[in-house]
């Protein structure tokens, strides 16, 4: 999950501001926290920086509200890998 030490597998979507709705696939490098930037490194190597987070918000499905200076995200973390990823290979050990 979230609090989890590690890189979280994530899906970022801008909801709100900036324009265009986006999505992001990559890892979360840390949790969101208040006045800090969301840093995800994405699948194709570059690195995505968000301005700094003013609010989280969750529900109970496991899904994130970020609000940002200048957007909303909607951050999902992703139980297991997306169709056409591919896996580790390994067993997978709970944290």
């Amino acid at each position: 999950m979230i609090g989890s030490p590690g890189l979280a597998r994530v899906l970022l979507t801008r909801v709100e501001g900036g324009g265009e709705r986006r999505r992001f696939r990559g890892f979360l490098t840390c949790k969101p926290a208040i006045g800090a930037s969301i840093v995800i490194v994405r699948d194709d190597g570059l690195r995505l920086m968000t301005s700094p987070v003013i609010r989280v918000l969750s529900d109970a499905e496991g899904r994130y509200w970020v609000e940002t200076a200048n957007s909303v995200y909607r951050l999902v973390i992703a139980a297991t890998p997306a169709a056409g990823e591919p896996s580790s290979g390994g067993a997978s050990t709970p944290r």
